[in-house]
């Protein structure tokens, strides 16, 4: 007898289906863990770069200020040079008459009526610029959310560039909790 074609009593006989079933089922838990494994692979590269980029902010930041603190020292050293010097001295001293005259003269000349309206005008237009200016941020941060749009076309046809400032100041005292 052939041994072969024989089923012996403890051997499991699956059906087909039920092999393809966990088959599939095998290959949809790789799936799922190489999507998790993708998944933390992203989040922890996401972090990565948080990371980096904060390390890059305050880097730069203490830079600025490592610059800042050179810079002082810097100029200090040079004015003392300036007010060490004799020629220097006497030149500044002459530099701070003629300046005292000349804001005597401005002054007289603001004082006169039509010369007073011209100022008060020029006042005037810079409050409204400023205005205008603020409004225009305003609105060019909406439309840049709105649309993403990093360019504009004006009623003239000339195509302006939306560009946002953004900068790193110190937090007022007031305000640190």
């Amino acid at each position: 007898m052939d041994n072969t074609n024989q089923t012996n009593q403890n051997d499991l006989v699956v059906p087909e289906n039920d092999i393809v079933a966990v088959e599939n089922d095998i290959v949809e838990a790789k799936q799922e863990n190489s999507d998790t494994n993708t998944q933390n692979k992203t989040e922890n590269n996401e972090a990565s770069q948080f990371l980096d980029l904060d390390g890059v902010i305050k880097r730069s930041a203490s830079g600025i200020e490592k610059l800042k603190q050179d810079l002082k020292i810097q100029k200090d050293m040079l004015d003392s040079a300036f007010l060490n010097d004799s020629v220097f001295q006497e030149h500044d001293r002459l530099v701070k008459e003629a300046t005292k005259t000349r804001t005597a003269t401005k002054q007289q000349i603001s004082k006169q009526p039509n010369i007073a309206q011209v100022i008060e005008k020029i006042n005037s237009l810079r409050e409204d610029l400023k205005s205008l200016q603020q409004s225009l941020s305003s609105a060019l941060a909406q439309y840049q959310k709105m649309t993403g749009a990093t360019q504009i076309e004006l009623d003239d046809g000339s195509v302006m560039e939306i560009v946002s400032t953004v900068k790193l100041v110190k937090k007022s005292a007031e305000f640190r909790p």
